[in-house]
């Protein structure tokens, strides 16, 4: 993150990945830059500095997901300007966001975890795992356990609509 020439937080592209299916139907992603690091895929960068709810989930596509499921992708004006998202690359890929972006939330932020429901993302909420970040930077922190493995598979299982995510969220 950076803030720009009027002051207003925001980002540099950074890099991308996508998931590529070959021929004989075999699945592999690729990264660019490759070995770039983890950086959280982030939603709603220039409302961080009045952000009321920050939404952390263990993935970039559950965050897409739950904000297309919100309604918040449907146009330029749709995103609600209280609300960030970020979409961490797998449950141990905390490091950059705690270095680079924990700083920026103001303590007046509520922040939600999402973790994945395996093993490695439940450790994200125990007071030694990622949680403990927020609680050290004093920041308000809840966590929404899902009744699937992500997000993107517990709206497959429930059809969850914008109301709902009013409720989760």
């Amino acid at each position: 993150p950076y803030f720009d020439e009027q002051e207003d937080l925001s980002v540099y592209a950074s890099g991308f990945h996508q998931r590529l299916r070959a021929r004989d139907g075999s699945v592999r992603w690729a990264y660019e830059p490759a070995g770039g690091g983890a950086l959280p895929f982030v939603m709603g960068v220039g409302h961080l500095q009045t952000a009321k709810t920050v939404i952390i989930l263990e993935g970039a596509w559950d965050a897409v997901c739950l904000a297309s499921v919100g309604g918040w992708l449907d146009h330029d004006t749709a995103w609600p300007e209280d609300v960030v998202i970020f979409g961490m690359r797998g449950a141990k890929a905390t490091g950059l966001f705690t270095k680079h972006w924990l700083p920026l939330i103001p303590r007046t932020t509520t922040v939600n975890l999402v973790p994945d429901t395996d093993k490695e993302g439940l450790k994200w909420i125990s007071p030694t795992g990622f949680l403990k970040h927020f609680i050290e930077a004093d920041l308000k922190t809840t966590s929404t356990i899902l009744p699937a493995k992500d997000f993107t598979d517990a709206h497959r299982a429930n059809s969850y609509t914008p109301q709902d995510i009013r409720i989760l969220f």
